[in-house]
């Protein structure tokens, strides 16, 4: 999964080792999920499970919203609106990492 952020974005969450990723239900309602991540250029790169509740949720919308934290999921730093692309291929995901 990628999410896209402005640079400012991709600086401050440099800083971190996880980031708290908010993926929205069709009510309406965040849904709020540490993970680890690899930042690349303007794009983060996260991987999970296909059938995790944060895939399905991005893939009713690709609207999300990301924060600097530690590994409990406490934020750190302020939320950033971004979007989200699910990669179902690992290899153009790795290579996502790669380049």
């Amino acid at each position: 999964m990628l999410a896209r952020v402005n640079d400012a974005a991709a600086e401050l969450l440099a800083r971190s080792r996880y980031l708290n990723l908010g993926t929205y239900r069709r009510s309406g309602a965040v849904v709020d999920t540490p993970l680890w991540f690899a930042a690349r250029g303007e794009a983060l790169v996260a991987f999970t499970q296909r059938g995790s509740g944060k895939v399905k949720r991005l893939r009713t919308s690709t609207r999300a919203r990301v924060a600097s934290c530690d590994v409990r999921g406490q934020v750190q730093g302020a939320w950033l609106e971004a979007r989200a692309q699910i990669v179902a291929d690992p290899a153009s995901a790795e290579a996502g990492i790669d380049a």
